[in-house]
């Protein structure tokens, strides 16, 4: 348990940098979505070498532990067993949570995503506004319950070896296994399911959308789930059986609600449910392939929970295979929220699904190494049928008599009429009051931010 923490952390690495990569590819603009500060030179390459340095990390000292344990190259005692654990425990809390600028752009990632941590965290409260990235990084911790079962082994094994003089593997795995059980654990585990219920309770407050009060629903059951399944109610008189029963009951209808709120809500695939049943959304942007096929996955992924129920002689004949079964699941899990995000994503994009924006057009994803200020902040192309109307020649300067021919006041010219393009002011029918807008006292821009970064003297 205690590598399988900084592995899985390598994983959620990897996966990060190809869902980028897939919405670079695809030209979905998740920088203007997450409200990124676009001055954040951050793309696919990034995260990818930041999931080489922690694979490295845990790579390095989990052959270092393996290679001493065998040969005994570097310590001949049980003080290696406590000494490659906290090193790696070190290192990857150092990645992640230490102000060290291992690449240029992390200390001002890492500051990012503590910000959506914190308003995840304290959703309640009024100074905390639930944000689509606050949302999306709400449930995402919601599939680390293993990982973060192996969050709390690991500090429950360096604790104990800190404090005992003598380093017994054996004791002080049975005790940090009797922790991992404990009644503090399962409400640490059950704290991501709570603050996104806080989230839709503060959505409903706000907006005062049903939907959200639905989609809370969701997160009781999974709270429900995990005291059913913790309970032993055979000690409560309950026949196996009946406990057996109460589990499947309750899992398979939790199962059931999130496989269709996913589908319906989450990736807008079932129009019209449940009077229709068509598999399908009108605007698209990935093969119609990447929808069927994910939406498989997710179903088998969700049904990950029957392991549980299955005696263990049929999956595994000691603790190691049991390990190995924990490893298998939490990556599928990951696996799973992961293609989740790709289709969320590209959804909120197309539809605006939350209403998290007051307008429904994202400019599409464009990057452009050469200027870091600009990077992967989104061209200025309209969707299709929206083309904005030629007023002026496409290249200033050569004949047009609606530009000046001094250069400061034509570079001036070009940019009012780039925010211009933004704000959707030559895009005849895009920006509709009654369907599009929140605010009809003025049209807000898709991202502040993006314009302050391209064009800091208009600011």
């Amino acid at each position: 348990p205690i590598f399988r923490t900084g592995f899985m952390m390598s994983v959620l690495l990897w996966l990060a940098g190809l869902t980028v990569y897939i919405f670079e590819m695809y030209r979905i603009n998740y920088v203007i979505l997450f409200d990124i500060n676009p001055t954040i030179n951050i793309g696919a390459g990034s995260l990818f070498l930041l999931a080489q340095i922690q694979t490295t990390i845990v790579t390095i000292i989990f052959l270092a532990y393996i290679s001493d344990f065998k040969f005994g190259l570097l310590f001949n005692d049980e003080f290696g067993f406590e000494v490659y654990p906290l090193a790696q425990a070190v290192l990857t809390a150092a990645l992640w949570l230490l102000p060290v600028n291992v690449l240029p752009w992390v200390n001002d990632a890492r500051k990012h995503l503590g910000a959506c941590f914190l308003a995840v965290c304290f959703a309640c409260m009024p100074q905390c506004k639930v944000t689509f990235a606050s949302n999306l990084l709400g449930d995402v911790l919601t599939s680390f319950t293993k990982p973060m079962q192996d969050v709390i082994y690991t500090g429950c094994y360096l604790t104990c070896a800190a404090i005992s003089q003598g380093i017994n593997v054996k004791t002080i795995s049975a005790e940090c296994q009797a922790v991992k059980g404990s009644v503090m654990t399962m409400l640490i585990l059950d704290l991501p399911f709570f603050f996104r219920l806080l989230q839709c309770i503060r959505r409903y407050h706000d907006s005062k959308d049903r939907s959200h009060l639905c989609n809370s629903g969701k997160y009781c059951f999974s709270l429900l789930v995990s005291l059913v399944t913790f309970v032993d109610w055979t000690k409560r008189g309950w026949s196996e059986i009946s406990m057996l029963a109460l589990v499947l009951s309750v899992s398979s209808v939790a199962s059931l609600y999130a496989m269709l709120w996913d589908l319906n809500m989450d990736w807008g695939l079932m129009p019209g449910f449940p009077s229709c049943h068509s598999f399908r959304r009108q605007r698209q942007m990935y093969p119609k392939l990447v929808y069927r096929a994910f939406a498989a996955f997710n179903v088998v992924a969700r049904m990950t929970w029957v392991t549980g129920l299955m005696p263990n002689s049929w999956l595994y004949k000691d603790p190691v295979h049991a390990e190995k079964m924990v490893l298998a699941l939490s990556v599928v899990e990951v696996l799973r929220r992961a293609c989740w995000a790709i289709l969320r994503v590209e959804h909120e994009q197309l539809a605006n699904a939350s209403h998290y924006r007051d307008i429904l057009w994202v400019p599409d994803l464009k990057l452009d190494r050469a200027c870091p200020a600009m990077g992967a902040v989104g061209d200025l192309h309209a969707p299709k049928g929206l083309q904005p109307q030629a007023t002026r020649s496409p290249t200033p300067g050569l004949g047009d008599p609606l530009l000046p021919k001094s250069k400061p006041r034509r570079k001036h010219l070009q940019r009012r009429a780039t925010l211009a393009d933004l704000s959707g002011a030559s895009y005849p029918g895009l920006l509709e009051t009654s369907s599009l807008l929140q605010d009809s006292s003025g049209i807000k821009l898709a991202s502040q931010s993006v314009a302050t970064a391209m064009y800091p003297d208009t600011a």
